[in-house]
């Protein structure tokens, strides 16, 4: 049976034609909410802005819970480094909900120290991976309490862990994430309200620490951890200083790179109504905030340099702008060296009032085992009731979705619409459609067709006709559309002695229309989810 040859017979290339589509559409977004941050003039205007930008936020990832329950902490275990202890904690973020930990604490406090919270970037080590662990020591030996808390898929905190088989199902923490995350997303939450909720608990687990000024806590983390910093400054008013690293870019520049992130980090509508990156710094103004930048990163380092541009702006409106400021290492993504003692010295700066006179070394650090708080590794083998992020979600969805009667279909139809962000008003575009051939299949008359689904988007399809009256139309869409015509053979043959007439029809992106590949990933994280994210941060998606 019949196929298009490539480029639709000849007539259109269309192997870009949906990548450019979302960057067109996304481009015109960014310059919408760049022209309105380029209008603000007074402090009162911007803080307008920041809060309805919060809201956004806030609102895109589910919420926070507004109820603190009791976090129940425990120590299961104290090493002594000589001159500082490090104290294994788990404590409940969520009722039943573990958290694995670690508490370094310098030796001989005389009065409450400042602290730093560490947020961890992609490492399946968690806190044990020994970049990190490196910057803790750093910031120990330099008088700073430092928390170090695992995330949900790293460390101790793999959720696809089996308590009965010892094996941990997806192996590898990003892959963790975005299969957890999904989840949240088809429920309309999202997975780094976990996160975020984690470390907001561990923010109040160290006001219980005698050994903690309250009122002097930092933040710092790098690549996921930079995700991570970037909600925290956003949401959590506790914090006094930051140090956001290997993140912090523009939206549109990632977008261009083609590169796919975990599900956490993608927050829906941002395109549209922010955050943007540099609302995530300007989340924290006036407060210090020092952006962590590697020169040869694959965030994008001119998009780190345009969200400085633009932070300082705001910064400068309060009369701050040395308050905010940037370190660029000459190396890869990677807390480097650089980095580390570039965050110990915006510390001592701002948080203890020193100079920012510290050099770094080669600290040392533990084999990451040595870091566990429970006996294996696994909070899941610990504790094998306990509630996983799976439980969370599906106790969101019935707290916040509950089950409605279908009593109006038309009430239905327009609900899809919304959520799946389709333009109806396109519907009366003209789709100037293309027969471009027309003869015979297997002993059917058949045609190949192309049309204009909406300005720019090429749509195309096979039209099979019974050899009888037909009795009806069928629209026909396979997975991968008209190309599997040859594979459905004997499947249309047999509709077509029904008298059914056929149009096998490929949506964007697929058969005959098949988007290129805009990045190497594999599943989870190939071209089919990098479009979809990049929809779903325009309010759209990839189905509507």
């Amino acid at each position: 049976m019949i196929t298009f040859s490539s480029h639709v017979d000849g007539y259109y290339d269309v192997a870009d034609q949906m990548v450019h589509y979302l960057r067109v559409q996304a481009e015109r977004a960014f310059t919408l909410q760049l022209e309105e941050k380029e209008r603000i003039s007074s402090v009162e205007e911007f803080e307008r802005r920041r809060e309805r930008v919060r809201r956004n936020f806030l609102e895109a990832i589910g919420g926070l819970p507004e109820e603190k329950t009791p976090l129940n902490p425990i120590c299961t275990g104290t090493i002594d480094r000589g001159d500082f202890v490090i104290e294994k904690i788990i404590y409940e973020s969520f009722p039943n909900f573990h958290v694995t930990s670690a508490l370094y604490i310098p030796k001989g406090l005389k009065s409450p120290a400042p602290a730093v919270v560490f947020v961890h970037g992609h490492s399946d080590l968690g806190k044990g991976y020994p970049v990190y662990q490196a910057v803790c020591v750093d910031l120990v030996k330099n008088g700073f309490v430092v928390f170090a808390i695992d995330p949900p898929g790293q460390g101790e905190m793999k959720q696809y862990y089996d308590p009965q088989t010892g094996e941990v199902r997806i192996k590898h923490c990003t892959d963790e994430h975005t299969y957890a995350g999904l989840q949240y997303v088809v429920s309309g939450a999202n997975l780094a309200r976990v996160f975020i909720w984690d470390v907001i608990r561990g923010v109040d687990y160290l006001e219980t620490r005698k050994e903690v000024d309250p009122n002097r806590i930092g933040l710092t983390g790098n690549s996921g951890g930079g995700t991570q910093s970037s909600y925290l400054m956003l949401v959590e008013p506790r914090f006094k200083a930051a140090v956001p690293c290997t993140f912090i870019m523009t939206l549109e520049s990632y977008m261009k790179t083609g590169q796919s992130q975990d599900s956490e980090q993608i927050i829906r509508g941002c395109f549209v109504d922010g955050p943007d990156h540099d609302d995530y710094v300007t989340g924290m103004a006036p407060k210090p905030v020092l952006i962590g930048a590697a020169a040869y990163d694959y965030f994008p380092i001119e998009g780190t340099l345009e969200t400085l541009r633009r932070a300082k702006r705001i910064y400068a409106l309060y009369g701050a702008e040395d308050k905010v400021d940037i370190a660029i290492a000459p190396t890869r993504h990677a807390y480097s060296p650089y980095l580390r003692q570039a965050a110990v010295n915006w510390f001592k700066k701002h948080l203890k009032g020193e100079e920012p006179d510290f050099k770094t070394g080669e600290p040392e650090t533990l084999p990451p085992e040595e870091l566990w708080c429970t006996p294996k590794g696994f909070v899941l083998d610990m504790f094998p009731n306990a509630r996983t992020v799976f439980d969370l979600n599906r106790e969101w969805v019935e707290r916040n979705c509950p089950p409605q009667p279908i009593h109006d279909v038309d009430e239905l139809r327009d609900a899809v619409v919304e959520v799946l962000g389709i333009d109806l008003s396109l519907r009366n575009e003209p789709i100037h459609l293309r027969i471009i051939w027309d003869g015979e299949t297997e002993g059917f008359k058949a045609e190949k067709i192309f049309f204009f689904s909406e300005p720019d988007i090429v749509v195309t399809g096979v039209m099979i006709h019974p050899n009888i009256h037909p009795v009806r139309t069928d629209i026909v869409v396979f997975e991968n559309g008209t190309s599997e015509i040859p594979h459905r053979k004997e499947m249309l043959k047999g509709m077509l002695q029904e008298g059914r007439r056929l149009f096998i029809f490929d949506v964007r992106g697929v058969g005959a229309v098949q988007v290129r590949p805009v990045n190497r990933g594999g599943k989870p994280h190939d071209t089919e989810y990098k479009l979809g994210c990049d929809a779903m941060m325009l309010k759209r998606s990839t189905l509507g």
